[in-house]
């Protein structure tokens, strides 16, 4: 996982994507909130398949709002709601297959790849893969900044790794 500098986060790029849900999301949805985690996934990625676990486990056990967090499939629609179903995933899923515009406006590499992006669309952090210290510290931030008060202590998972690439 590696975090953006704080001297120069970035701005998240204008996007378009259809939800699962056949609404559509944009820009505008990510400034409804102080922060917001937008995850990039794939489901045939192990280390995707453990953070989206994660995030789901720990919403599901502290009833936090799903809209915190939105996923960005780089599956095609109907292998992604599949996968949703599978996983149990309680948030709001997008697709960015088969064009991956919003994916090649961000430039990055790998999957998993997150971003916790301000009301002003500003990239407060961006990590790749999972490091359990980082991740808890992106929860933290996240949950912080939304004045949720909700225990999140992955040390205290012995199932989970320190270290799982993108």
């Amino acid at each position: 996982m590696s975090t953006v500098g704080k001297e120069a986060p970035g701005r998240f790029p204008s996007f378009q994507l259809k939800a699962l849900s056949g609404q559509i999301i944009s820009e505008t949805w990510l400034q409804q909130r102080p922060l917001t985690l937008v995850l990039f996934y794939k489901k045939d990625c192990p280390t995707s398949r453990l953070v989206n676990t994660l995030l789901s486990d720990l919403w599901q056990a502290h009833s936090l709002p799903p809209e915190l967090v939105l996923l960005v499939s780089q599956d095609q629609e109907e292998k992604t709601a599949r996968t949703v179903g599978e996983w149990g995933l309680p948030f709001p899923v997008a697709c960015d297959a088969p064009a991956y515009t919003l994916s090649r406006g961000l430039d990055f590499e790998a999957v998993p790849t997150g971003y916790l992006v301000d009301q002003n669309l500003s990239i407060q952090q961006r990590f790749t893969g999972f490091v359990r210290q980082e991740f808890q510290a992106v929860l933290e931030a996240l949950l912080k900044a939304n004045g949720i008060d909700a225990p999140v202590d992955l040390n205290a998972r012995s199932d989970l790794p320190v270290f799982s690439p993108g």
